[in-house]
């Protein structure tokens, strides 16, 4: 299992975000949009709530006391990582 971060303050409009060794985490900010992209089969998971899941990615929302929303992916890769 690979874990990494991303933190968006829906007050302040930024966000903060980090790599991971089997992901690279991708901005536009001409459209707005953060994308996970998989280092391993090069799939890019768009976090934007309004997109649907695809049979590669499950999406697994939770509300919190401390974050608000929290969101979880799985993302089933298509080969193996090295």
């Amino acid at each position: 299992m690979n874990v990494f971060f991303s933190f968006y303050n829906w007050t302040k409009g930024s966000s903060s975000h980090s790599s991971s060794p089997n992901f690279d985490v991708e901005t536009n900010t001409d459209s707005m949009k953060l994308f996970f992209v998989c280092k391993g089969d090069g799939y890019a998971i768009d976090v934007n709530p309004k997109t649907l899941s695809t049979e590669k990615v499950d999406r697994l929302d939770f509300i919190d006391t401390d974050y608000g929303q929290v969101v979880l992916f799985d993302h089933v890769v298509d080969r193996p990582v090295p």
